[in-house]
């Protein structure tokens, strides 16, 4: 799939590219991130973490960032200093997958960046909660849903 312009992949090629399982997941994430905030969808080359990639931004800030790989996404969200307190304060209710990744990852002077291999739904939830320790949903979004 050799493409400049990246918004122009379509969904059939997407779920080729990352498999019908991921498929469904990045869905999922995409419909919750767009039904609970004010975001532009910036595609891009993904570079060394996936073929192509979208983030998630508003006023130059990245919610998250979704790399489409082979058989697999990679889900990146960064945690500045009050993000990790308040995940810190939550920790215990999220799966023992993420407080790992939490722990083994290294913390930067502008927070730690959680990357996320994912194959399945099973992380869902938890990277849901995750964009919503990063950013609370946008009220009026909200309470549109």
């Amino acid at each position: 799939m050799e493409k400049q312009d990246f918004a122009q992949y379509t969904e059939k090629e997407l779920a080729d590219l990352v498999g019908e399982e991921c498929y469904i997941m990045f869905d999922r994430l995409d419909r919750f991130i767009l039904d609970n905030y004010n975001v532009k969808k910036l595609w891009a080359k993904g570079g060394k973490y996936g073929e192509v990639c979208l983030r998630y931004s508003r006023s130059k800030k990245t919610l998250c960032t979704v790399y489409f790989r082979k058989s697999q996404l990679g889900i990146w969200v960064i945690l500045g200093r009050e993000e990790r307190e308040r995940y810190e304060a939550a920790q215990g209710g999220f799966s023992p997958a993420v407080r790992e990744k939490y722990e083994s990852t290294q913390t930067f002077h502008d927070g730690k960046w959680l990357m996320f291999d994912v194959e399945n739904s099973v992380l869902l939830a938890d990277i849901k909660k995750l964009i919503e320790i990063k950013k609370k949903p946008d009220s009026l979004k909200s309470d549109q849903s």
